[in-house]
């Protein structure tokens, strides 16, 4: 890069001593220019800047000619603070000033959040100010998301544990008077088909309440070594079961083993099972007439990660954009009869393994859906 500073970055007569000082310094233009936060340097009585960086000119819209020799104020960069004092205050009485929450403006309007750390430098008998200011407006918005997401989780497992205790005791006693009226044999055929009816019914409402109950409840988990692949190929045998029984559907449930041979590692098998089936069915559902469901079992290991990853690809109708923020929120669903728990459940399970789950989707071209286990530590090549 560059180190030589152009003069459309210098300020006025008299404050030029202060700039050449600065840039003999070879490695402090490195660093300022390196630097991923915007920085700058300002006189300390004016405010006045004498130097910004490539970031601030990339992040704040203006050109650097632009900025030299005017004020914070003047540009109408400050939101919250535009009298400046108080920062000269608190340099003044600690000489720096750390982690100082402010909001500042873009040239386009928009208005971001950052920390400024600033400390005073003296060069050739005059106070400046070097300024860093780092833009911290996404991850205060990932935090917010994630404190809603929270609250909404508290909600559940507070609604679950209320309606699981007024309503499984009433159902219990329900599906024992259907009991005892099937086990009569004096009943017609249109009363037995009524009282199956009704038993059906409760035994579905009873699984809902059992997958609310696994929203709420700690996991228990049966840890054991276990053969993935083994695992995978009872899930893909179910699976296609399940699409041979849909009428009016031609769908190819496949399993694809990129392992290279039998691959273990310690798991709750049950719970993991789970987790990639509730993935391929809702993967069938999504294929209206025709298409192909491919369950790929893959070991990736580079410097970053080393984990069993399983793929679940379809060519369903896919996720449209404004329902892919939503996906995995508890009783969010697209299904008519959907309850909105599958998807919520498995990331729950996979993040109890430490791992996560990740996808990609199109509208009307397709699904990924990518699950990564981590690897023990100890655990060998698996070769």
């Amino acid at each position: 890069m560059d180190q030589t500073v152009d003069d459309s970055n210098q300020p006025a007569t008299g404050q030029r001593g202060s700039v050449a000082e600065l840039n003999s310094s070879e490695c402090f233009v490195k660093a300022f220019h390196a630097s991923p936060y915007v920085q700058t340097v300002t006189n300390f009585d004016t405010g006045r800047y004498l130097y910004v960086n490539d970031r601030f000119v990339k992040a704040v819209g203006y050109a650097r000619e632009e900025v030299i020799g005017k004020t914070s104020i003047e540009l109408g960069l400050m939101v919250d603070k535009p009298d400046r004092t108080w920062l000269t205050q608190l340099l003044s009485q600690r000489g720096r000033v750390t982690h100082q929450k402010l909001r500042f403006r873009l040239r386009s309007g928009d208005v971001r959040i950052g920390l400024l750390d600033a400390e005073v430098i003296r060069l050739e008998r005059e106070d400046l100010i070097l300024s860093t200011v780092s833009d911290i407006t996404e991850q205060l918005a990932a935090e917010h998301r994630y404190r809603l997401q929270n609250k909404r989780v508290a909600l559940v497992e507070e609604l679950a544990a209320a309606l699981a205790h007024e309503v499984r005791n009433p159902l219990a006693g329900i599906k024992g008077v259907a009991d005892a009226f099937l086990n009569r044999r004096k009943l017609t055929e249109q009363e037995r088909e009524w009282m199956e009816a009704v038993r059906g019914e409760v035994l579905k409402i009873d699984a809902r309440l059992r997958e609310l109950l696994d929203l709420t409840q700690p996991r228990v988990l049966n840890i054991r070594k276990c053969s993935l692949n083994r695992l995978i190929k009872r899930v893909v045998l179910l699976a296609k079961h399940h699409a041979n029984a849909l009428p009016d559907r031609d769908i190819t449930v496949e399993f694809v083993d990129d392992t290279d041979g039998p691959f273990e590692m310690p798991l709750d098998p049950a719970q993991i099972e789970d987790a990639v089936l509730n993935l391929v069915l809702n993967a069938i559902e999504s294929i209206e007439d025709s298409g192909r469901v491919t369950v790929r079992l893959s070991l990736r290991k580079n410097a970053d990660e080393a984990a069993a990853v399983i793929t679940v690809c379809d060519t369903g109708c896919g996720i449209v954009e404004t329902d892919r923020q939503r996906i995995f929120d508890p009783f969010f669903t697209t299904k008519p009869d959907g309850t909105g728990i599958g998807l919520a459940a498995v990331r729950r399970t996979v993040e109890a393994f430490n791992g996560r789950v990740t996808f990609e989707s199109c509208a009307w071209r397709g699904s990924k859906f990518e699950l990564s286990l981590p690897l023990p530590v100890t655990e060998p090549d698996a070769r």
